[in-house]
């Protein structure tokens, strides 16, 4: 039976050492700790939770919800306006949060990736 000829690819990381690695130069940073402590607290859970009782449907946004007798997708994922990474002082703030879904937060995500 015939053999797969041998690859000049590099092996590709994978599993531990990936992590590993994406942990030490990217997540390490001061502010990103801060922004995953934030995120994982008591009190943010239970504003998350107030946020989506108090906005249950998108907030649209960009109005990409926008059509005639259509009402907004349900909301998943709760934004910052400012920042949690370089705004860590208004993390609670009800004022610097947003009800948005999957599809606008998405949005949101790739502007603040443009951004120099």
């Amino acid at each position: 039976m015939p053999t797969k000829p041998a690859t000049h690819k590099p092996a590709r990381v994978t599993g531990a050492a990936r992590h590993d690695s994406y942990a030490i130069t990217v997540r390490q940073t001061p502010h990103l700790a801060t922004a995953r402590n934030i995120r994982s607290s008591a009190r943010w859970k239970s504003i998350r939770r107030a946020k989506f009782a108090k906005n249950p449907l998108c907030e649209d946004p960009h109005g990409a919800h926008r059509r005639v007798n259509e009402l907004p997708p349900e909301t998943k994922q709760i934004h910052h306006v400012f920042p949690i990474e370089t705004h860590p002082q208004l993390a609670f703030t009800w004022e610097n949060l947003m009800s948005v879904c999957h599809h606008c937060h998405g949005i949101f995500s790739g502007l603040e990736r443009r951004r120099p």
